[in-house]
């Protein structure tokens, strides 16, 4: 009998961070969606370093390419007890 046992390991819960702000690959390839900072399971999913005055931009660029910025995941400022000023979110968003 073979007996095997994972390991549960975390896995960063964004793609990649731009200017503090995470973000995660759309299926398009062409887009991003806003995401949590930590791990989903062992933290918080809080923006620790948010303070003052927060824009989403309409686009971000990263790794040589120019990603549209179209969501934001539910839950993405969840327990982000930091953060006290405003949030602009652009109209590609939906």
């Amino acid at each position: 009998m073979l007996l095997t046992l994972f390991t549960a390991l975390p896995a960063a819960a964004y793609d990649f961070m731009v200017d503090g702000i995470c973000y995660n690959y759309n299926a398009d390839g062409n887009s991003v969606t806003v995401t949590y900072e930590k791990f989903a399971i062992l933290e918080d999913a809080s923006y620790t370093n948010a303070n003052g005055a927060l824009t989403i931009p309409s686009s971000v660029y990263y790794n040589g390419k120019t990603y549209f910025v179209t969501s934001i995941d539910s839950g993405a400022f969840n327990g982000c007890s930091g953060f006290t000023g405003s949030l602009t979110i652009p109209n590609s968003v939906t």
